[in-house]
């Protein structure tokens, strides 16, 4: 059983991993070349101001009157948009599409908030001078990709990203204005601001983002913390503009990295999550009354002033900044350049386009010719054939226009060109996806009939271990120490191996931690569940033994003689398969961390540990499955089942579940959607992992004892009878 547990670990692990192959590729692509800087670009500088957290909701909130200087900046001299960012809306990839134009693969998820595994391309690279000051989760995510003696990075320290009630989580951005004010206080600086060109100052402002998981986007502190943000931001630019001068060289962005939800939380794709407010201003920028009506369709007010807003994605923050400065697109960008915002001539203009065609047409023939050198080449397609004659028709409108100078003409057609090339490079992405689908699809129909093999026609018998190490018996030694200290398991309970009072210890065990774990509903609701089980059990023992014998049952009964699997056990494990869902998405959704409140944790971690509160989070989450599989196992022992056969009917059922999804997974359309469709898939394959890892706790949890077995009771009398009488009877 061991042996078979380890192989549908790792066959789970692949059908996982196989999800990333099949639908998603990495767009990192190394060697490409580098684009050429531009020497006659519109601005010396770009400041770059990213409000963590901010929902472009809670910034146009009574019409922006907590941000008077933004406000103010867009009606004199700025434009406004929304930007559009990706799931999973968290800072990394948000981050990551900003500055370098792309959008991570979603298992870059798993990479957290480190140091970034792969070199890739971003604007900081790209630039003659950076510095950047925020949030060492952030900025780190950038230190390995840079030359450290023209890019400087300054982070507080992770202890003073506090989540305790009391924080005052505006220090964090308080510490990021004052010292930058420092640096613009020291005349070396000040020289280089002056002097130097293709320069970027970054500030990464977490305040926002922190209030909002604690105290809610509208709760009077956020609304606090973002007064002060507008206000540092008006003095940042007011010393900027001294210093430089007011030279007309200086270009500005407020931006953020993803949205939030009213409960304080972000990471799936609501519109509160996706969209955020994109501000420019400055050198190269348009004011939004020059901009042409066809451009936008939405209006938002402002002081009571209908002001057009622009739609964009986030990563066409990327190839804005490269414009604005005249540097190289990054080499992996994917975003293209929203030129209606731009101050600039037409010739400059059609260049930047050309330049963010040309850095995406050499992504293209990069995944064209890797395609090509797989082992197995299919014949052209009628989608890759068109796609290459379209690519070559736009690529000729364009030398064209060049040549005589139709520069706006030049600006269209390399529009239109890109939007072809974006739909290429997915196509190449994805160029082998129907034959993994077939591949995968034989392979995981294999298993389930290896599994019904098993189950229905070649039963192996699997009696139960008795071996107690000793180092199970330290371990659960430290478990009872831990839960005596916060239960002052109920010890007696310990001392029994009956199936109703063990199961029942059970429950009361990890009934004081989850309470612990929890803010809202989630104590009712393991109550209910569990009562639920609980009852389910006693109508099995109904069924099976025609009346109520589970006080007389433990859980270590030996069945000799199992009964062989028939529709009763297909009924139980569609029964658990049912169960397993309720308790895993009773509580909330461990997806996303979205659909329920994850503030608990902050009761137990105040500073910022990403991993530390991912992990007890997914302990809270895992413990109305432990009861789960605890009552599954009592199954065993009073109606006799094969254990071995009923726990792979489980996997049957879960297996055409997963293959379900996994056809239904989407990468293209709404985000939501995409997120949604990924989530079903690993949701199953996870669970799948995880209950064959529980069923070993279980075991644990259900069969250890210390003490001696009691005399069970012989009759209904001596069973009702106080603790020390039965064992004077007995």
């Amino acid at each position: 059983m061991i042996v078979f547990a380890v192989f549908a670990v790792c066959i789970h692990m692949i059908f996982l991993l196989s999800i990333f192959y099949v639908y998603f590729q990495s767009p990192i692509l190394k060697d490409l070349p580098v684009g050429k800087d531009d020497e006659n670009s519109p601005a010396n500088r770009v400041i770059v101001f990213v409000a963590d957290g901010l929902r472009a909701a809670s910034f146009l909130e009574h019409q922006a009157n907590r941000t008077i200087f933004l406000r103010q900046t867009v009606l004199s001299q700025g434009v406004f948009g929304i930007s559009h960012t990706r799931v999973p809306t968290e800072s990394r990839p948000g981050h990551v599409a900003l500055f370098a134009g792309m959008y991570e693969d979603p298992s870059a998820v798993f990479k957290g908030w480190k140091k970034n595994p792969v070199d890739f391309d971003s604007v900081f690279n790209r630039s003659n001078l950076a510095f950047s000051w925020g949030s060492p989760d952030v900025l780190s995510i950038f230190s390995n990709e840079v030359n450290l003696e023209k890019v400087k990075f300054v982070s507080y320290s992770a202890d003073y990203e506090s989540f305790s009630s009391s924080a005052n989580t505006s220090l964090l951005d308080v510490w990021v204005f004052e010292r930058v004010k420092t640096f613009l206080a020291i005349p070396h600086n000040q020289n280089l601001l002056r002097s130097q060109k293709k320069v970027i100052l970054f500030l990464h402002l977490l305040g926002l983002d922190t209030a909002g998981h604690i105290h809610k986007p509208d709760s009077i502190l956020f609304s606090e913390n973002l007064v002060l943000v507008d206000k540092g931001i008006e003095e940042i630019v007011r010393i900027i503009d001294q210093i430089t001068n007011n030279d007309r060289r200086t270009s500005y962005i407020f931006t953020s990295d993803h949205g939030m939800t009213d409960r304080g939380s972000h990471g799936s794709g609501d519109p509160m999550e996706t969209d955020t407010p994109f501000i420019a201003w400055g050198a190269g920028i348009q004011h939004w009354k020059n901009v042409l009506n066809g451009s936008y369709q939405k209006h938002i007010a402002l002081k009571d002033v209908n002001v057009p807003s622009l739609d964009i994605n986030q990563a066409d923050v990327t190839p804005f900044i490269s414009t604005l400065l005249g540097i190289a697109i990054p080499r992996n960008n994917f975003g293209k350049l929203p030129q209606q915002f731009l101050n600039i001539s037409d010739i400059y203009a059609a260049r930047s386009m050309e330049k963010n065609t040309d850095q995406l047409l050499h992504q293209y023939y990069r995944w064209q010719e890797n395609c090509n050198r797989k082992l197995f080449k299919w014949p052209l397609s009628t989608k890759e054939s068109n796609y290459m004659k379209l690519i070559e028709t736009l690529q000729k409108d364009i030398e064209h226009a060049k040549k005589i100078k139709q520069y706006k003409q030049m600006i269209t057609s390399s529009e239109s060109l890109m939007d072809v090339v974006i739909a290429a490079i997915e196509f190449y992405q994805t160029y082998y996806k129907y034959e993994l689908l077939l591949a995968l699809t034989f392979t995981m129909i294999g298993w389930i009939l290896f599994i019904v093999r098993n189950v229905f026609i070649n039963p192996i018998l699997n009696t139960p271990t008795q071996t107690r190490s000793v180092l199970i018996a330290l371990v659960v030694v430290c478990i009872i120490c831990l839960y005596n200290t916060v239960l002052s398991l109920i010890t007696p309970l310990l001392t029994s191996t009956s199936l109703q009072i063990r199961y029942m210890a059970v429950v009361s065990n990890f009934a004081g931690p989850y309470m612990m774990l929890s803010l809202s509903y989630e104590p009712v609701f393991l109550l209910s569940f569990s009562l639920s089980l609980f009852f389910w059990i006693r109508a099995e023992d109904l069924l099976y033994n025609s009346k109520l014998k589970m006080r007389f049952l433990n859980y270590s009964d030996v069945n000799t003689f199992p009964k062989p699997s028939g529709s009763e056990d297909i009924r139980r494990a569609l029964t658990f398969v049912l169960y397993m869902l309720i308790s895993f998405f009773g509580p909330g959704n461990i997806a996303t961390i979205s659909s329920f409140d994850p503030n608990w944790v902050r009761l137990f971690v105040s500073t910022f540990s990403p991993f530390l509160m991912t992990g007890l989070i997914v302990f809270k989450l895992l413990i109305p499955l432990l009861v789960l599989v605890c009552a599954f196992k009592s199954l065993h022992v009073i109606a006799q089942v094969n254990m071995r056969n009923l726990f792979l009917l489980i996997l049957i059922i879960c297996d055409v579940m997963c293959m379900n999804f996994f056809y239904f997974v989407k990468n293209k359309g709404s985000w939501l959607e995409i997120g949604t469709t990924i989530s079903q898939f690993v949701i199953m394959e996870c669970v799948i992992i995880v209950l064959i890892c529980l069923y070993g706790v279980a075991k644990l949890l259900t069969e250890v004892t210390f003490t001696k077995e009691l005399v069970r009771p012989t009759n209904r009398l001596n069973y009702l009878l106080p603790f020390n009488n039965k064992q004077n009877k007995d």
